[in-house]
């Protein structure tokens, strides 16, 4: 979202500018036009912006751990298209900017994309277990097999990820 300069000056790349309403109120405007290296995910909006910041400090990440404690306890949200708010729990915080250098933007749909993926693929390992293979051997209807044996013990990893993304799916 921001890059520094030659001179270590902070500069807006992706965003168009930070504002600091008081050491508690971040203001965030995305720069407009900014497209997604696929066609499919267009163009970058405040809600991309928004889902990657929470995927990111609430999923436990690498990233999420050099973040100060008041940063993953604020709550972004969205104001437009293009601007969004990130209000902090307590004032203080120098290390917002610096975190932008660092962060990456992800499209919401690419997000959501993540979790189809896990359901699909989870769903074609419990089909090949020994259990469902036994269940229809036995003779029990298909789609009992499905709901009863195979989507029950697929789903379990994917609402523990679920749980994860939360913050970052609404």
């Amino acid at each position: 979202m921001m890059q520094y300069d030659r001179q270590a000056k902070l500069q807006p790349l992706l965003a168009e500018r930070v504002e600091m309403n008081s050491a508690t109120d971040w203001i965030l405007k995305v720069r407009q036009d900014v497209k997604f290296h696929d066609p499919d995910l267009g163009e970058m909006t405040a809600e991309d912006v928004k889902a990657s910041i929470e995927a990111t400090l609430r999923n436990g990440t690498g990233h999420a751990l050099r973040v100060a404690a008041v940063m993953r306890e604020g709550t972004v949200e969205v104001i437009d298209t293009y601007t969004l708010r990130w209000k902090l729990e307590e004032p203080g915080l120098v290390t917002l900017l610096q975190w932008l250098t660092d962060m990456y933007v992800n499209s919401k749909k690419y997000l959501m994309a993540v979790l189809l993926r896990l359901v699909r693929s989870e769903m074609l390992e419990v089909m090949g277990q020994e259990y469902v293979r036994m269940a229809r051997a036995k003779g029990i209807p298909e789609l009992w097999v499905t709901i009863r044996h195979e989507l029950k013990n697929a789903a379990i990893p994917v609402i523990t990820v679920m749980g994860l993304q939360l913050g970052a799916l609404v």
